[in-house]
């Protein structure tokens, strides 16, 4: 097998998956070679890591987006557009009726709230992305997490059996008012 005990592989600039991979595919077990067992052991521990810190659990009805506004006015409050390429038949798919939508960190209980997904044909050109309201006291972006529409991505959820009786509040996310000054503002400012 190509790479396997050849002198050319420097073992070093793989990554420690692909330098198990390698020990694997030439025979070896991580029963019978320590460093093998170092490597898995390093890899179980850091999805561990990667779970608990991220909880990137795949979630069947759901899907990650990068949220944009309707400019053209047509979504009524708390309601969202959302289309989606089907990444198992290539297929557009279209999401309607209750959903919940979020961004990461989820800090407070308001930073997800109950949305109704909802289908316009003249939106139907907006696919794989979030297409938020412009209507209501608040925009939907700002009561998750604080997010905005310069790149935020968003989860949507559809499932009925993550869907919440109803939303929290959303946290107020107000920054904190400019102090005046009576003189430009320097660096040191900024800083401070």
């Amino acid at each position: 097998t190509s790479g396997c005990g050849s002198g050319d592989v420097k073992l070093k600039t793989l990554s420690p998956m692909m330098d198990a991979t390698t020990m694997f595919r030439c025979g070896m077990t991580a029963v019978n070679w320590h460093h093998l067992f170092n490597l898995m052991t390093a890899y179980r521990r850091r999805a561990l890591l990667d779970l608990s810190s991220r909880a990137r659990i795949p979630v069947e009805k759901g899907v990650c987006l990068i949220g944009v506004m309707d400019e053209s006015g047509l979504l009524p409050a708390d309601n969202i557009f959302v289309q989606y390429t089907d990444p198992a038949t290539g297929s557009i798919r279209v999401v309607r009726g209750p959903v919940i939508v979020g961004r990461s960190p989820c800090l407070h209980p308001g930073d997800v709230q109950l949305a109704v997904a909802y289908y316009h044909p003249r939106l139907s050109h907006l696919v794989n992305v979030v297409v938020f309201s412009k209507h209501g006291e608040r925009p939907m972006p700002s009561m998750l997490g604080g997010g905005d529409l310069d790149g935020d991505i968003f989860f949507v959820f559809w499932d009925k059996n993550l869907l919440p009786p109803k939303s929290s509040p959303a946290m107020d996310y107000t920054a904190v008012p400019p102090v005046p000054l009576d003189r430009d503002v320097t660096i040191t400012d900024v800083i401070e």
